[in-house]
């Protein structure tokens, strides 16, 4: 009875190892096809464009903040 009680209690924690590596696979794969990808997609984020009217706003926030709190 003990040896079958073993014999389940390594069979799952072999299944569940092997569920555990498969999903970190796909995490891993997802994350290879991200590095891949041409610099021109990866930029491609509104937030990161240098026309964007954000980085306008925030860079005259900071001018100005700068310019409010210069002896902090």
């Amino acid at each position: 009875m003990q040896d079958f009680l073993l014999l389940a209690a390594l069979m799952a924690i072999f299944v569940f190892g092997y569920v555990v590596m498969k999903k970190l696979d796909c995490v891993l794969e997802d994350n290879r096809k991200a590095q891949e990808l041409p610099v021109s997609e990866k930029n491609s984020h509104p937030v990161n464009s240098s026309d964007s009217p954000e980085i306008d706003r925030l860079l005259k926030n900071t001018a100005i903040s700068g310019k409010l709190h210069y002896r902090v």
